[in-house]
């Protein structure tokens, strides 16, 4: 940023978007920037559904103790690979079961009970 032409402009802008207001204004769509208001109560407004322990052990901790993992070094392969293998399945239909039917043919999760497909 500071080799940036319009460093100060850019130092604005972050300053306008992370203050307090602004900040409080994002959390209903992501984690707070500001630490502190990353806490339970912030996040519960935006996700009642979840309980305040799962939204301290799940997005708290892992925002603040997190740590970013490599992917895998051929994952750009891999994505050509799958995508070019999905690609002839698609069709131009409303029709969500003919998506999920589909999906469950391809399905390889590790528990073999996620929700679309439901197998178990």
């Amino acid at each position: 940023m500071q080799k940036s032409p319009h460093a100060a402009a850019a130092a604005d802008f972050l300053a306008f978007l992370t203050n307090p207001a602004n900040s409080a204004k994002l959390a209903q769509f992501f984690p707070p920037a500001r630490s502190s208001q990353l806490t339970g109560r912030t996040l519960a407004k935006s996700a009642p559904l979840l309980k305040p322990a799962q939204l301290q052990s799940v997005v708290i901790d892992g925002i603040s103790k997190g740590v970013d993992k490599p992917s895998h070094v051929g994952m750009d392969e891999i994505k050509q690979t799958v995508r070019a293998a999905l690609d002839p399945l698609w069709k131009s239909s409303p029709s969500f079961s003919h998506g999920i039917s589909l999906w469950s043919r391809w399905c390889i999760c590790p528990t073999a009970a996620c929700s679309p497909c439901r197998r178990r």
